[in-house]
C-alpha cells in the first residue's frame, strides 16, 4: 500500500521492481521515511538499490537490524552480482549514484553495477581538491572490485568530465578502457556559463528529484545538508578543470530539448579536440536533467545494453 501510494498506482506485485515501476532517488527517500514511520522498520536506501522489491525489503529488513547506513559510500553497490566486468557509474555535480539503479533493469542480469559518490556526503571525509585528484580516488576504489582491465566506465554531466579523466589517467597507467560513456557532458567549464558556488535549494529540488516537485519536504531535509557543500565544491573545481586527450572511442549520449535560455544544447562534436578515437553519438529526446528518467534511461540503457552485450561476446569469442 505505501509502494502504490508513493508511485501512483493501483497495485503492486510483492516482486515488482521499485525503480521500474518510476521510483527515483526523492521517493525513495520518502519510501524509506515512510516504513519507518508506519511499520517501526529501519531501512537504508542501500538495501532497496540491492532489493528493489516488496518481496526483498521484506528479507533485508531482518538483517540491517542496528547497521550504518552505508547509503553515501563513495563506492556504492548498485547491482553487485554478475559475472562480466563490471559498469562503474560517475556522479553528477550533486555526488550522489542512487539513480543509477533505474539503469540495471535494461541491462543485462549478468551485469554488475557500481556507482561512484563523492566524499563529503560522508560527513568524515573531505571534498576532493580537483577533478584530477578526484579522478584519481575512484580509480583507486574501482580497483577494489576489478584489479585491472579493460574498463567500463560511464559518467552523467559533471560525471562524464570525472570519468573521461579517469580514462586518460587508466591509459596513463596501461590500463585498457573497453568502453568510455558520457551522457551530456561539457568537456571545457573554463570559459562556459559560470554556475553559482553556492547551491540553492531550488537547484538542488530540481536535481534530486528530476521530477519538477516544488517543495522540499521534511523529510528529505538532511539530504539538503549533506548535498550543499559537495554541489558547491564540485562546481568550484570545475571551474579549473580541462580535459587531457583520450585516445579510445566513446560513447556520447547528448540532450536535444534545452533545459533554458542560459544553457544552450551541447554540441554532438564539442569532445572532438579530447578524443582521438571514433565519438559515436546518439541524441536522446529529452533535457539535460530528464535524462535519468523512465523513457530516456530505457533509451540510453537499450544502446547500452547491446554494447556490453558486444564487448562481452568478443571477450567470449577471444
Amino acid at each position: 500500500a505505501i509502494w502504490a501510494e508513493l508511485l501512483g498506482v493501483e497495485r503492486v506485485g510483492r516482486h515488482d521492481s521499485f525503480f521500474a515501476l518510476g521510483g527515483h532517488s526523492l521517493l525513495a527517500v520518502r519510501l524509506i521515511s515512510r516504513i519507518r514511520a508506519i511499520l517501526g522498520i529501519e531501512l537504508n536506501i542501500r538495501a532497496l538499490l540491492e532489493a528493489p522489491t516488496v518481496a526483498g525489503l521484506v528479507h533485508r529488513s531482518l538483517q540491517l537490524d542496528g547497521t550504518e547506513d552505508d547509503s553515501f559510500d563513495v563506492l556504492l553497490p548498485i547491482k553487485s552480482t554478475g559475472n562480466r566486468p563490471p559498469l562503474f557509474c560517475i556522479h553528477p555535480v550533486g555526488g550522489l549514484s542512487w539513480h543509477y539503479r533505474s539503469l540495471v533493469n535494461h541491462l543485462n542480469t549478468d551485469q554488475p553495477v557500481y556507482g561512484l559518490q563523492a566524499r563529503g556526503l560522508n560527513d568524515l571525509q573531505p571534498t576532493a581538491a580537483s577533478i584530477e585528484a578526484m579522478a584519481s580516488d575512484y580509480i583507486k576504489q574501482i580497483q577494489r572490485i576489478q584489479p585491472s582491465g579493460p574498463y567500463h566506465l560511464l559518467g552523467w554531466s559533471f560525471g562524464g568530465n570525472v570519468v573521461h579523466n579517469m580514462a586518460t589517467q587508466l591509459e596513463q597507467q596501461g590500463e585498457k578502457i573497453a568502453l568510455l560513456v558520457l551522457l551530456d557532458s561539457y568537456p571545457d567549464h573554463t570559459n562556459h556559463a559560470q554556475q553559482n558556488d553556492v547551491p540553492n535549494r531550488d537547484l538542488y529540488i530540481n536535481y534530486i528529484t528530476l521530477y519538477g516537485d516544488n517543495n522540499l519536504p521534511e523529510v528529505e531535509e538532511y539530504l539538503w545538508k549533506k548535498i550543499q557543500n559537495v554541489v558547491k565544491n564540485n562546481n568550484k573545481i570545475i571551474k579549473n578543470f580541462s580535459p587531457s586527450v583520450y585516445c579510445g572511442d566513446m560513447l556520447f549520449f547528448r540532450a536535444t530539448i534545452v533545459e533554458s535560455e542560459a544553457v544552450p544544447l551541447i554540441s554532438s562534436d564539442v569532445w572532438q579536440p579530447y578524443v582521438l578515437g571514433n565519438i559515436e553519438t546518439y541524441d536522446i529526446h529529452c533535457k539535460h536533467s530528464d535524462m535519468s528518467h523512465p523513457t530516456p534511461t530505457a533509451e540510453i540503457g537499450q544502446i547500452l545494453s547491446q554494447k556490453l552485450d558486444k564487448l562481452s561476446n568478443s571477450d567470449v569469442v577471444s
